[in-house]
């Protein structure tokens, strides 16, 4: 669970000063992004080929 601090914590580390009522109205939407991520990383992706590849020319 992310809370205030931490949140204070990577927006200083990124430069930015918001005020705690600022991440705390941004608290619901980090926990879904990360609750999205979390569904995303349990799909079973074994022999699905990648939608698009980096390749060095």
């Amino acid at each position: 669970m992310t809370d205030v601090a931490t949140l204070r914590a990577m927006a200083r580390l990124s430069g930015v000063e918001l005020p705690d009522a600022e991440l705390t109205a941004l608290l619901p939407v980090i926990e879904r992004t990360l609750a999205m991520l979390a569904r995303l990383e349990t799909l079973p992706l074994t022999g699905v080929e990648p939608a698009a590849q980096y390749r060095m020319l």
